[in-house]
């Protein structure tokens, strides 16, 4: 048994930029791709991975240090927990007993669902399964029994397959690639709320949205200089510049300082995009071939979807600027909210992730939305800083079995990793007295979620079918 945990510790322990090419690597041999074409397609994977690191070490570079100023200058005594970033959360929920299982475990159970024809997404984010082991983990803690912590797991895998499945169109229509989608407990778990706030925005907007369809003239925008600066100062280098200026003087830099920092920032918006292609272009002959693969063995007329890391879609500029302008409205929350003890730090600079789902649903005739998509980032981070603090006893307790050092002035610690899904599944499993009754729940949340998600797929097809019809409708007149 030893032997079975020190294997899956090792496996996980190799981080991503390793683990994922290699597990890349070998999909691509199992589902039938040639070596050499395998071997290509998960290199380019690492180098696309090592390259969008290497353009978001700029975020760490200058964002950590203002944040730093910003947090000693506004902190508050009650914010007692220290959130230490999702990097060092999924360490710890890999090296619990449940995280060290639950990379077979997840692959088992998604290969069930796909096989019954409950999910159309084959999960192959094998590194950002720590989600899932990070409710198992909590639950497991809280409760005392194993059982409960793989239902746990289970269940938080089952919801997000659900939604990859909903989502899969848009974003594929988004990246103009076919077959993906994805994937991460965190990013999925927003679903419901972009859902609900673009309902809000479609009342609010509707018609506006459809008479700037039907009105939009290039002619008139070429003749406006004022729209012309507008769309200059909102081209992605532009933008990270002004947010690097505002950042750098709100921290109290020198203009020099501050000039620094504006001209990485916008070196970011500009380079990441291309990362982002790099990635893509590893991803795309796995994704191919392994939708063959899985048709091959289930049906031809059966649509796969490839689950990838949320990282694809910070190539579109809005999610990048919505998450660098999230950072100074998490800690201004986290101050002001009832409930929360978590004062955000380590995942500050991985608020993008947050808004991914929001940025592709918010999108209007191909613009992107930056006030719907900010405005529903502010919503998320309202149920993400309490819902933390309350697993921060759990994550404190792995913390202390693992010797890790918490941090001075820190009660406890956590991540930034509350969200819908887990903190349901976590109260679903914890509350109730008897076990069977948390079971119980748990089969119902995941039954309502196939239910639910199935129709939402059907809405997807209609809802992106009449905005085809009005776009090709547009295209007609102005020809």
């Amino acid at each position: 048994m030893e032997a079975i945990i020190n294997f899956f510790d090792y496996f996980s322990n190799l981080g991503s930029n390793v683990m994922i090419p290699i597990v890349i690597t070998l999909i691509c041999l199992i589902v039938g791709l040639k070596p050499m074409k395998a071997l290509r397609s998960g290199m380019t994977v690492g180098i696309g991975l090592i390259a969008l690191n290497l353009v978001l070490d700029l975020i760490w570079k200058n964002i950590d240090p203002i944040n730093a100023i910003i947090i000693e200058k506004f902190g508050s005594a009650n914010l007692t927990t220290i959130d230490i970033g999702w990097s060092g959360a999924a360490t710890l929920a890999f090296s619990t007993f449940i995280g060290s299982f639950i990379i077979p475990f997840t692959i088992l159970l998604n290969v069930i669902l796909l096989s019954t024809k409950l999910t159309k997404t084959m999960n192959i984010d094998i590194w950002n399964y720590w989600h899932y082991a990070f409710t198992g983990s909590c639950v497991y803690l809280a409760t005392g029994n194993m059982v409960l912590g793989f239902v746990g797991a289970g269940t938080h895998l089952v919801l997000s397959l659900q939604v990859a499945d909903v989502a899969a169109k848009r974003i594929q229509r988004t990246m103009q690639t076919p077959g993906i989608t994805i994937t991460p407990g965190e990013v999925t778990a927003s679903l419901p709320i972009v859902l609900v706030m673009e309902k809000i925005y479609s009342k609010l907007f509707g018609k506006k949205d459809a008479e700037e369809s039907l009105d939009y003239n290039e002619d008139v925008v070429e003749d406006n200089k004022f729209i012309k600066l507008l769309q200059t100062l909102v081209q992605p280098m532009f933008l990270g510049g002004i947010i690097g200026l505002i950042f750098g003087f709100g921290a109290g830099y020198t203009i020099g300082e501050s000039l620094n920092v504006a001209i990485e920032l916008a070196a970011l918006m500009f380079l990441l995009p291309r990362a982002a292609k790099i990635l893509m272009e590893g991803f795309l002959p796995m994704g191919e071939q392994t939708r063959k693969f899985m048709q091959k063995r289930f049906g031809k007329d059966t649509e796969i979807n490839v689950g990838l890391d949320s990282a694809i879609l910070l190539g579109l500029p809005t999610t990048i600027s919505v998450g660098l302008c999230l950072i100074p409205v998490a800690l201004l929350l986290a101050v002001i909210l009832p409930n929360n003890t978590t004062l955000p730090f380590g995942d500050l600079s991985s608020i993008c992730y947050m808004v991914t789902l929001a940025t592709v649903y918010h999108e209007r005739n191909g613009k992107p939305k930056f006030f719907r998509t900010f405005v529903t980032g502010v919503v998320l981070l309202c149920f993400i800083l309490p819902i933390s603090s309350m697993f921060a006893p759990y994550i404190t307790e792995i913390a202390q079995d693992s010797a890790m050092v918490i941090p001075e002035n820190a009660v406890m610690v956590t991540c930034l990793e509350g969200q819908l899904f887990n903190g349901t599944i976590f109260k679903a499993l914890t509350v109730p007295s008897v076990p069977f009754i948390g079971i119980a729940l748990c089969v119902i949340i995941s039954v309502a979620s196939i239910i639910i998600g199935k129709w939402l797929q059907k809405k997807e097809v209609i809802y992106l079918e009449e905005e085809e019809k009005m776009i090709s409708a547009k295209e007609v007149v102005e020809n």
